[in-house]
């Protein structure tokens, strides 16, 4: 039986809210706040994960990425295009893009260890969506309020129509990976983190964006086509 990516009732209310909550965090960000997390958090993966494993977990991505329906991809697509209707890249808003941590990444052993191959398969498959997202200094356009809720859905149901062994294996390889992070590192991250999201937003604002993302995993965890993320 074919799995609905339909969004509707408490979920569609979680993701809105979500997005709504998020989008004066997105706002606040600077490069001098981001940038810094971004480097410590591509150190992390690039030190502390062993190679093969973070190579396992990077061409699982790109498995599932690859995995996507054609014709979904292409809505989706539609929808950032409409979300950004009345953006203009010489004066919108602008989401820092951390072009250091992406080399970091790039140029890491892990990466060197992916097919060439799929990666250029992987650049073709998406190249639709990242013309569609306007390019500004440093960084990405953020569409309207009203835009963002709408890609938050899109993404959603682009999640859902990826295959669920594509996805159940994706998690599986994501973990390994992960646990390979010392604990203690991860909380030292999390003062930055903190800073770097909600440093430039007021109080209510932010424990607005944090109650909004609890709900959203609530919700999430509730929704059963979202279990096939778990792992056996």
């Amino acid at each position: 039986m074919a799995v609905t990516d339909e969004i509707y009732g408490s979920l569609e209310t979680a993701i809105i809210q979500a997005s709504d909550a998020t989008y004066p965090v997105l706002k606040a960000l600077t490069p001098e706040t981001t940038g810094p997390l971004a480097n410590k958090i591509a150190k992390l993966l690039t030190s502390k994960v062993p190679a093969e494993k973070l190579a396992t977990a990077l061409d699982s991505t790109a498995d599932t990425l690859l995995s996507i329906p054609d014709d979904k991809l292409a809505k989706f697509v539609a929808t950032v295009k409409t979300s950004y209707q009345d953006i203009s890249s010489d004066s919108c808003q602008s989401i820092p893009f951390p072009a250091d941590a992406a080399n970091v990444v790039l140029g890491s052993e892990a990466v060197s260890k992916l097919s060439s191959e799929k990666v250029q398969q992987v650049a073709g498959k998406i190249a639709p969506l990242v013309s569609a997202v306007p390019a500004s200094t440093g960084g990405i356009c953020l569409p309207s309020k009203e835009g963002l809720e709408q890609v938050w859905i899109g993404q959603t149901q682009l999640v859902l129509s990826i295959p669920t062994p594509i996805k159940q294996q994706l998690a599986a390889n994501i973990a390994p990976a992960a646990k390979s992070i010392p604990s203690a590192e991860l909380l030292r991250l999390l003062p930055d983190a903190k800073k770097a999201l909600l440093g430039g937003v007021d109080r209510k604002e932010g424990f607005k964006f944090q109650d909004a993302g609890v709900a959203l995993d609530k919700a999430l965890k509730q929704d059963y086509r979202f279990k096939s993320f778990q792992t056996n």
